[in-house]
């Protein structure tokens, strides 16, 4: 078999995955594999290095299939998994296993396949958190599992192949998501109203947890049982999946239908310690913009992507079909458009239950109401935020200060976040769609691995 260090040398598209499945050929991804594959992160660590292979930035609405826009298909060495040449074998390897293992999922095997076709890539890198075990960049489209994460390094091979397959079912719901919305999520548009990219981010995240575990449970319904243990007995979707469960087994059909999807994404708005964190990352996300326009304002906005933002802060909604494209899945059934439910902007999905999170974006509102009016807003203004917070401190509803704001400290980046706003050109383009007229071919652009998505699993 071949080592740790030994690189790919056969080009292509089946041939090459063909290749790397030889040697999964009769025990499957074995305990050999599995140490070799934990020497490569070693090996990825101590030298420091993310991934293997160049980053691509899609900076414009571009479509699924071919994203770069090859003008005669599929151009060489840009077949779907050419990427994995330039990998570890034994990382490219484990890819394979890992892809091979959801697919044994009907839902993931399509969910896998619209990957492929939009030119997804899988990787392993170095994230900033331990407890980030994975995410999708969907400007990049590219699946990132965390090196450094406590679910990827498990003890043996069964368990590590069982949270990787939980993990990318999950991301792959993004890449669902990604493809039906074809845009930046709405997290980082400033034009919408706060309280519709929160609610966005519920959703979308929900919606990539009810597929994963209908993944899990496809799995195990063909004979192993190993991812839905891992998403039922541990981490942050256990709830969700005994929803799901208690559905499927009392009417199979539901599994079909998508109404245990339903349960598991309802089940996910129950949970309000992880409500909680995905609120104060998007809302301390809101002070920091803020902030960063009242400084601009100090000095007579030389930013003029910063005075284009004051005037629209907050001025948008989305539309209820952007909400409902978070629970788009290949098989054509979307669990929030089944007659009986509760609909997309019900009280039990968007209400802000803790009041003191309710209170800080209240005054946050507050003071984007005052921008859009023209008035002058002090820098110093903003720490009423904290000073909210510490009303609360030592109560059920006090601030996390280790939840950071969504964009902060991902690799790749800018660390300001008006930087990070007009990278993605996100002033009002939210409308774009993937059948957008012809744009310029992606860029080419050698960077550090960016952290994941804020659409991402939090712990």
């Amino acid at each position: 078999m071949a080592g740790y260090l030994d690189r790919i040398s056969r080009n292509g598209g089946q041939g090459l995955r063909d290749d790397l499945r030889s040697d999964l050929a009769g025990s499957g991804y074995t305990g050999e594999h599995h140490t070799n594959t934990q020497m490569s992160f070693r090996s990825q660590r101590r030298l420091n290095t993310t991934v293997n292979f160049g980053l691509r930035d899609f900076v414009a609405s571009t479509p699924w299939e071919n994203p770069g826009r090859i003008a005669s298909g599929i151009a060489d060495g840009q077949a779907p998994d050419a990427y994995l040449t330039n990998m570890a074998r034994s990382q490219a390897r484990a890819i394979v296993a890992i892809q091979d293992e959801v697919s044994k999922s009907q839902l993931g095997r399509k969910m896998m396949r619209l990957a492929h076709q939009g030119g997804v890539q899988f990787s392993f890198g170095m994230l900033p958190e331990e407890g980030m075990v994975a995410g999708y960049l969907n400007r990049q489209r590219q699946v990132v599992y965390n090196i450094n994460g406590d679910l990827l390094n498990a003890p043996d091979s069964k368990r590590f192949l069982a949270n990787a397959a939980v993990d990318t079912a999950h991301e792959l719901g993004h890449v669902v998501q990604d493809k039906a919305v074809g845009s930046d999520f709405d997290i980082g548009d400033y034009t919408i109203s706060h309280q519709d990219r929160l609610l966005s981010l519920r959703h979308f995240e929900a919606g990539a947890t009810a597929a994963s575990i209908q993944v899990a449970w496809e799995i195990g319904q063909n004979g192993n049982d190993g991812a839905w243990q891992a998403i039922s007995t541990e981490g942050p979707d256990t709830d969700c999946a005994a929803a799901f469960a208690a559905m499927a087994e009392a009417d199979p059909a539901s599994v079909r239908d998508g109404r245990a999807r339903r349960a598991a994404h309802d089940a996910w708005f129950a949970n309000a310690g992880r409500l909680n964190d995905y609120d104060d990352s998007i809302t301390s996300s809101y002070r920091q913009i803020l902030v960063c326009l009242a400084e601009q304002q100090a000095v007579g906005f030389p930013r003029k992507d910063a005075a284009m933002l004051v005037g629209k802060l907050g001025h948008d909604t989305l539309p209820d079909e952007r909400l409902l494209a978070a629970a788009e899945t290949p098989d054509g059934i979307n669990h929030l458009t089944l007659p009986g439910h509760l609909p997309v902007r019900a009280p039990a999905y968007a209400a802000t239950a803790n009041p003191r999170i309710a209170e800080q974006i209240a005054f946050l509102d507050g003071i984007a109401d005052r921008f859009r009016k023209g008035e002058t807003i002090s820098p110093f203004m903003l720490n009423g935020y904290d000073q909210i917070a510490a009303r609360y401190d030592g109560t059920p509803h006090a601030q996390d200060y280790d939840i950071q704001p969504i964009g902060d400290g991902v690799p790749g980046e800018p660390d300001n976040p008006l930087d990070r706003i007009s990278k993605r050109g996100l002033l009002g383009k939210w409308r774009d769609e993937r059948g957008a007229a012809a744009e310029p071919t992606a860029q080419q652009q050698q960077k550090p691995a960016p952290g994941p998505s804020p659409l991402r699993r939090m712990g």
